[in-house]
């Protein structure tokens, strides 16, 4: 009886960690489809301030705190964005890019890169691998040694 509990404690560990793989998936694949809804858009905005801090205690890092404006449906918007300084540092004051803005948060969002994608079907594949392992755990592959029992 002590043996099928052990099993049977196994493969509860291993399904929870199965879900939290197809979990972590599913929204790397929500992010992603995302993308594809009419709400975000592509917009050229004006660069109207960038505020430069440091932040961290053991590693000081540069952080960015950029203020866009631009003009849709008649209507003037200002938003910000916080980036790193090594991330995209060729930003200069009162000059133009390309950011996508969400009309339905009212915020700027970073497109994800293929790579994320790549991410979700490999977690995928781990969620997969470790559901199979479950199943397939029997009493002969549990080693427990002799000296925790004493």
């Amino acid at each position: 009886m002590n043996n099928k509990l052990k099993i049977i404690k196994y493969r509860a560990v291993l399904f929870f960690i199965a879900i939290i793989f197809l979990s972590a998936s599913f929204i790397i694949i929500s992010i992603n489809l995302r993308f594809n809804n009419d709400n975000i858009i592509k917009i050229n905005a004006n660069i109207e301030s960038i505020n430069y801090y440091e932040y961290g205690i053991v590693k000081k890092q540069k952080f960015a705190n950029v203020v866009y404006s631009f003009i849709y449906e008649d209507e003037k918007i200002i938003v910000t964005n916080s980036y790193l300084e090594d991330e995209n540092n060729n930003l200069q004051l009162n000059s133009k890019t390309e950011i996508f803005y969400d009309k339905t948060s009212n915020a700027v969002v970073v497109k994800p890169s293929k790579y994320t994608l790549v991410l979700a079907f490999i977690f995928i594949f781990f969620a997969i691998a470790v559901i199979v392992f479950a199943f397939k755990l029997k009493a002969n592959n549990i080693y427990v040694s002799q000296k925790l029992y004493k």
